[in-house]
């Protein structure tokens, strides 16, 4: 019996050692593959272009990829043992470590940006994102950060904002009003000259939509030519009445054109050119022309302008009812055409004068109407001047036919 029982147990230890041989084997066989995983994770992580690194609490670096050796100059190995947070300039570096020990498996990221310096002697800019790892039973084991060089980006970012402060200046420099408007029809920009007009300060124009700038009588008309821009037609110049701050209609000659991204029309850009100062002289002008206009068509003088040429340009109605002359025939018709044959020298040399822009004192002359009578005048002539130029002469001849033929 004892022999049977020591034999029993012999094969049972056998077994046993077996199993264990076993279990080695396949614990060797992970432990290569694990080896082998690792190997190739860590050329993986080697060959990364980011930046990664595990730190423990304190800043402490536990590993170290090639290209954070690189970014800081640093031999391969050289940053173990070194404090991550070297790495941050000092401004930031307390607010960075606040927020890596304030991470939880709750929360567990946090990113910050940096601008780092180089060993020689330029700045770059780079991006982390710093992980805080945990076990499956919630214990803190390392923390890991990825970080990137966001130098380029950063570039970019600032040549976009100084372009777009360069053409902001410009634009606000504009004695036009340039503005933007949105496909949902809100103001989107108005530069300074469009902020004055409005009398809105700069952080509220975005809440306006266009038709409150616009006379409620132009409204309907822009609300069609909106329309139009957004179908991605431009609009050629219009005048337009706009409301302005302090209560004033403006009349402005605005032109639009639609404002394309990606293709797609999303706003529209226009120009606003006030015109308000430019018509109310026209219309002061307008209204001072008609005014002399009628003051001249009452002269019982003639009045009359010849161009350098000598033909009539213009004759008051007391002088076109004297010479027989109509609106129709009086440009088509010489001064000296009218004149007396043996007067006609003397009359020449005058205006030659007068073109010069000499002097000559007044003179008579005779001439036949046409109705064949024989009209007598006495002529005064004085230059019509454009800058320095004589363009012109302007005439007045006072009717002496009834003094001559009294004489």
């Amino acid at each position: 019996m004892k022999d049977d029982s020591t034999e029993k147990e012999l094969v049972r230890q056998r077994d046993r050692i077996m199993e264990l041989e076993s279990d080695v084997a396949e614990l060797h066989e992970r432990l290569e593959n694990l080896q082998q995983a690792e190997k190739r994770y860590r050329h993986i992580v080697e060959d990364q272009a980011e930046f990664i690194c595990r730190f423990m609490p304190g800043g402490i670096i536990t590993y170290a990829n090639q290209a954070l050796h690189r970014l800081t100059g640093r031999a391969p190995g050289s940053l173990l043992g070194q404090s991550f947070l070297s790495l941050i300039p000092l401004p930031q570096r307390n607010e960075v470590e606040k927020g890596v020990t304030s991470l939880s498996p709750e929360n567990s990221t946090t990113s910050f940006e940096a601008c780092l310096p180089m060993p020689d002697e330029s700045m770059r800019w780079c991006q982390w994102d710093i992980r805080a790892i945990y076990s499956s039973r919630g214990r803190f084991v390392e923390y890991l950060s990825t970080g990137r060089d966001i130098t380029a980006l950063r570039q970019a970012q600032e040549a976009l904002r100084n372009s777009e402060e360069r053409h902001r200046s410009i634009l606000d420099n504009f004695t036009d009003g340039v503005y933007v408007i949105g496909a949902d029809g809100y103001l989107k920009y108005l530069n300074r000259v469009s902020l004055k007009r409005s009398g809105l300060p700069e952080e509220r124009y975005t809440a306006l939509h266009y038709l409150d700038v616009i006379a409620p009588e132009e409204q309907e008309r822009s609300r069609a030519n909106f329309e139009r821009v957004m179908r991605g037609e431009e609009i050629p110049p219009r005048e337009l009445r706009t409301k302005a701050g302090d209560g004033r209609t403006l009349l402005m000659e605005v032109k639009s054109r639609p404002l394309f991204e990606e293709g797609k029309v999303v706003g529209l850009v226009g120009i606003a050119r006030d015109i308000t100062a430019r018509k109310q002289a026209e219309e002061a002008l307008r209204r001072s022309e008609e005014k002399y206009q009628a003051l001249l068509e009452s002269i019982s003088d003639g009045i009359f302008q010849l161009d350098a040429s000598g033909r009539f340009v213009y004759m008051n109605r007391s002088g076109l009812q004297r010479t027989g002359l109509t609106e129709e025939t009086l440009r088509a018709t010489r001064f000296l055409d009218m004149v007396a044959p043996e007067e006609r020298a003397c009359v020449r040399s005058h205006m030659k004068s007068v073109l010069k822009g000499k002097e000559v004192p007044p003179f008579e002359l005779k001439y036949v109407n046409r109705r064949g009578r024989t009209i007598h005048v006495e002529v005064r002539y004085r230059p019509i001047l454009e800058g320095p130029n004589v363009v012109g002469i302007a005439g007045i001849s006072r009717d002496m036919t009834e003094r001559k033929e009294a004489e």
